[in-house]
Formats: structure tokens, sequence, C-alpha cells
């Protein structure tokens, strides 16, 4: 309110004609005359006093940011990389990424076609766990590419087909969605990769109204003191 008074009292004057006419060496001259404007000038060089000492700080206690490209570690039996498509930190700070192996080409997994077409690389489970400093710890899940028939194996527990978004409870569960043509399910799974619950269904939607499906979930938090998971659903459902 108060820039727009100023902007209504000043009437298209410039900053510069009207400090100079109403600076702090004229402005108890024009209390008789016209006293509002030395009130308002006064405010308005509060703010821009105020505005510039946060600007200056902010420059200041901005955070630098530098890309670490030994950061993972490298991963082991050759494994890469499909994309990822998720992250999160666990209680004990270590970080968790879910990623899609049917992403990764043949030419990218040459080592395991058949016949290996190169030395290099393999389709790395879906869900890696690295510690603070990038070192691999463990990974598990997801389908496995065999060599022989040149086809993915399938889990024997529900695994969406398109890897969509991680979170990590209190309780060191983990949470994956998938926002595959027929992914409508997230899962739970323990930090070991014990499959502990699914919702929803694969191959199954209902569209928004629908109390027991879900529509290519999107992303997972859950309140743990409320025992409730909340799911953004998501890519096929609005809700």
């Amino acid at each position: 309110m108060l820039i727009i008074k100023i902007r209504d009292r000043i009437r298209g004057e410039t900053m510069n004609s009207f400090a100079g006419r109403f600076s702090d060496k004229n402005c108890l001259a024009q209390i008789n005359k016209k006293p509002w404007k030395c009130t308002i000038f006064t405010a308005l060089l509060m703010i821009i006093s105020s505005i510039g000492s946060y600007a200056q700080n902010s420059v200041t206690g901005i955070p630098r940011y530098e890309v670490d490209a030994s950061w993972p570690g490298q991963l082991p039996d050759k494994w890469i990389l499909g994309q990822v498509s998720g992250i999160a930190v666990d209680l004990n700070d270590h970080v968790w990424i879910v990623h899609r192996p049917r992403t990764i080409t043949a030419h990218e997994a040459g080592a395991v076609q058949n016949p290996p077409t190169a030395d290099c690389c393999v389709p790395a489970p879906s869900v890696i766990e690295f510690d603070t400093d990038g070192n691999f710890i463990q990974a598990w899940g997801g389908p496995v590419w065999d060599q022989q028939t040149g086809t993915w194996l399938e889990p024997e527990y529900h695994w969406p087909q398109n890897e969509h978004g991680i979170f990590i409870d209190a309780e060191n569960h983990l949470w994956i969605g998938g926002n595959g043509a027929n992914d409508h399910i997230v899962v739970k799974m323990s930090r070991e990769g014990e499959h502990l619950l699914t919702i929803g269904r694969l191959n199954e939607t209902g569209g928004s109204n629908d109390t027991e499906r879900l529509g290519q979930p999107a992303d997972i938090f859950v309140d743990i003191d409320a025992r409730e998971a909340i799911i953004a659903d998501g890519y096929g459902n609005r809700r």
C-alpha cells in the first residue's frame, strides 16, 4: 500500500527529481506546506535502505555448489545405470537412487548380449545405496537381464515397468512408484530388498475417483505418526 500511495502522490515524477526536491536538507522546510510529502519520503528512504541491506546479505550468504565428479564411486561388476528417476536420503545420511534398467540400450550393455559385443557393461539392479562418501553399499530390485534368452526376467514380487520416485520413511522403509503405461502401483520395500506391501494393482486403473486403484503414481510421502502414505497420483490420474 505504501508504494502504491507513493506512486499516486508523485504522479509520474522520477525518483531523482522527487529525492532532489525533498531531500533531508529541505524536508523540514516542507512540513508546514505539505507535511505528507516529507513523511512519505522518509518512509521511502527506510524501505530502500532495508532492501539494499537485505540484498547485500543475501548475496554474501548464498551457498556455492560445485559438481563432485568423483561421487559416487565406481559401481561393481561392470554395472551401469539407466535413467535415474529418483533419489532419497535415509536416517543414516545414506543416498539411495532408483533407476530404470530397461532404458539401457543393447549397445551400452554389450557385455550381456548373446554373444557379447563388448567387455562392458551390465545393467545394475534398480535400487542402489551409497554412503555419504559415495561408496557402494548394496543394490537390489527390479528386472534382471537374461543373457541366454535376451529378455528381462521380472522379480517374483510386484515391480513397476518404469520406476518413478523413491521415498524413505522414518522406519527406513523404501517406497517406489512407477509411471509406465500399465504401472498403477506403489511398492513398499525393506532396506534389504524384501517386498512388504503393494498399493494399487498392476495393469488396472479406475480413474481419479477410484479408491482401490492408482493411475501411474508419480511420488510418495509417508507420515509415520499418522501411519499414512500420501501418493501423488499422478501421470494417469489427477489427484
